[in-house]
């Protein structure tokens, strides 16, 4: 008979939440740090279009999908859009929906962008920490994807 796993200790939840917490919050102080001088977009406009797939999606999919985790998504999209980088259309199918994409222009700002920080990231990281991040990233993923919150809380 098969052994059913044990289920996560509520600690080490809230500890990976306040890593990724910790470890978001610096990432926007990196961000702030590469766009200084550029007036165009602020930490979280440019973490938008970091995370921008290259396939249109509706406004809803850009929350669901990690794009974007706050609550200014309309002020954002639409600065995005007002610069350029970002398009919105209503849906074909469904007159309610926003389908957003990235521009040509938003695709180069965001090559940039990447560029910046893979310059960054080259010259400050050791062998070890990309092994590790190489590890990590997978791990957390499927952490991520393993841990559902809410059924965890249906199912007490």
């Amino acid at each position: 008979m098969k052994q059913q796993a044990a289920a996560p200790r509520a600690d080490a939840l809230i500890e990976i939440r306040a890593l990724i917490a910790w470890q978001h919050a610096q990432f926007t102080n990196l961000l702030k740090k590469v766009l200084a001088g550029s007036h165009d977009l602020n930490p979280t406009q440019a973490f938008m279009l970091l995370k921008m797939g290259d396939e249109p999606m509706s406004a809803g999919d850009v929350i669901l999908s990690g794009v974007y985790q706050g609550t200014n998504e309309n002020y954002n999209v639409g600065a995005l859009v007002d610069m350029g980088y970002l398009r919105k259309k209503r849906s074909d199918h469904d007159r309610r929906r926003d389908i957003i994409g990235i521009t040509l222009e938003g695709k180069a700002r965001r090559r940039q962008i990447n560029r910046t920080l893979n310059q960054v990231f080259s010259a400050s990281s050791t062998r070890n920490l990309r092994q590790e991040l190489a590890v990590a990233v997978p791990v957390l993923k499927h952490i991520l994807r393993s841990v559902d919150l809410a059924s965890l809380y249906a199912r007490r």
